[in-house]
């Protein structure tokens, strides 16, 4: 059986002589030179006695010859992809890996018992979903460190896919392993994104505040969990996400519950009045100042707003009161939202109460806020 023993390769630059490689010695018949070629490239197809050419991934030759010199020798010609090809080929694949490892592992070549790599994030969004706690700062705790983890693997990921598509080539790839590592990917990719489809569906889905209706409480740039699970019906001074009724419909808002079916609202300036009460304002304690500053809060002041004696929670007033509304009775399964921000928030004051059917979910807590490509890390964990 002929061997390939010692190798002499160089970047191949194009021309008609291509980098020599000598075998080993042994009888140079037909049948070990076809032999030798088929551990140097298997599954090919040949091109008569003299050669083989096909065009591979994974970063072997893009032609090889074998033949027989004399009785005892072989000697075999690679054309080979320069070093900056070679380069700009790994660079590419680790981007890849970057959007989806699976792809990126499979071009660069993962052997088959590597396949279980790609089981990593699917298995950890499992785990997410099983063990969510369901205290909200908890909460924010661990959707912030789910977010670090997807994105350390997906770093992992494409230093491997780099890495890896830099080794010496494997030509040689069985058709079933090949199918058995499409198989893996397909199967990872399913899993992950069931498991996140289900999460958003049933569970926790995340949302962020694109304007100020709802200052000081959330303030552009927060992105909020919602709590899509309905344990309870919505009460007064829930903070939830909706599609309002009319030519709005399609568009999402969050808003805070003023008021469920059976209660009479009736608003007179900033003057919110709940079953003939007026809900009262309190001025803030001192050193508690609004719970957002941004310069739309300069424009206004804040107060503290009693829903009931166990539920209260910052307003911003400006010089700019809404027009009168109500008395109205809302009907069963009606709820009644205002915004924070309440002179300058589009709520139920312009489309009507809405449905329970309507609503989406809770926001409960806030589990990051970024704003102008700036963190701000005080805001985690806040409940609106």
């Amino acid at each position: 059986m002929l061997r390939l023993t010692s190798t002499s390769v160089a970047p191949w630059n194009g021309s008609d002589e291509a980098p020599l490689l000598t075998a080993g010695r042994g009888a140079a018949t037909r049948e070990a030179v076809l032999e030798l070629r088929d551990q140097l490239w298997s599954g090919a197809t040949a091109g008569g006695e003299g050669g083989i050419r096909k065009r591979n991934l994974n970063g072997c030759p893009s032609a090889v010859t074998v033949r027989a010199v004399g009785e005892e020798n072989v000697q075999v010609q690679a054309a080979l992809p320069s070093r900056w090809r070679r380069l700009l080929r790994r660079a590419g694949i680790g981007l890849v890996a970057l959007v989806s490892p699976s792809i990126g592992f499979l071009l660069a070549g993962l052997p088959v018992s590597w396949a279980v790599l790609v089981f990593i994030q699917p298995l950890l969004d499992v785990a997410t979903y099983a063990a969510l706690p369901d205290h909200p700062r908890a909460l924010a705790v661990a959707a912030l460190a789910g977010a670090l983890l997807t994105i350390l693997v997906s770093l992992a990921s494409s230093i491997l896919a780099f890495w890896f598509a830099g080794r010496e080539a494997r030509c040689r790839r069985a058709r079933g392993a090949l199918l058995g590592l499409v198989a893996c990917f397909v199967l990872a990719s399913v899993l992950a994104n069931f498991t996140m489809e289900e999460l958003r569906r049933a569970r926790l889905e995340p949302f962020r505040i694109p304007s100020g209706g709802m200052l000081p409480t959330l303030i552009p740039g927060d992105q909020f969990l919602v709590d899509k699970r309905r344990l309870t019906p919505a009460s007064p001074g829930d903070v939830v996400v909706f599609r309002p009724p009319g030519e709005h419909h399609q568009e999402t808002h969050v808003k805070r519950v003023i008021a469920v079916a059976g209660d009479t609202v009736e608003i007179r300036g900033d003057e919110v009045w709940v079953n003939g009460n007026e809900l009262a304002h309190v001025a803030l304690a001192p050193g508690e100042g609004c719970s957002a500053q941004t310069p739309e809060v300069t424009h206004g002041y804040c107060v503290r707003e009693v829903l009931r004696p166990d539920r209260s929670y910052q307003l911003l007033l400006i010089d700019r009161p809404a027009g009168p509304f109500g008395p109205r009775t809302l009907k069963s399964g009606e709820l009644f939202v205002l915004g924070d921000n309440r002179n300058n928030s589009y709520d139920s004051r312009h489309f009507g109460p809405i449905h329970e059917d309507q609503v989406m979910g809770r926001a409960i807590v806030v589990w990051l806020s970024w704003w102008e490509w700036r963190p701000r890390l005080s805001r985690i964990g806040l409940k609106p």
